[in-house]
């Protein structure tokens, strides 16, 4: 069983975060305005019937949308405008979460990156 990843783009193999610890899902902390893991910390989940790697937002190695419309939201970004953070070459990868009425978060799309496994 894998015990520490690091996610890769799918696209073109840019690093896109720090080498991670999987924790059970239990381990997520759903709190408005509070990091749901702590650094360092990934858990896989569920989002609309795919699955998806939940990470703390410093643990990762990404660059800001273009197109600022897919940050809306009024203190951070509400991620309810598609992905909007890509790697170091331009490719959607992620999804911010930050905004002050929910729980920050970054949310890689399983479509999108690569994992890979760290001994």
């Amino acid at each position: 069983m894998m015990e520490k990843i690091q996610l890769l783009c799918k696209k073109c193999a840019a690093e896109l975060s720090e080498v991670l610890s999987i924790v059970p899902e239990t381990r997520i902390v759903w709190i408005d305005e509070r990091d749901i893991l702590k650094d360092g910390q990934c858990a896989f989940s569920i989002n609309n019937n795919k699955k998806v790697v939940l990470t703390n937002l410093r643990d990762e190695r990404l660059i800001n949308h273009s197109e600022l419309v897919r940050f809306s939201g009024c203190c951070g970004s509400s991620g309810s405008d598609g992905m909007n953070k890509l790697c170091k070459n331009g490719h959607e990868v992620a999804t911010e979460f930050s905004d002050c009425w929910i729980s920050r978060y970054l949310e890689f799309s399983l479509d999108h990156v690569t994992i890979k496994e760290v001994l």
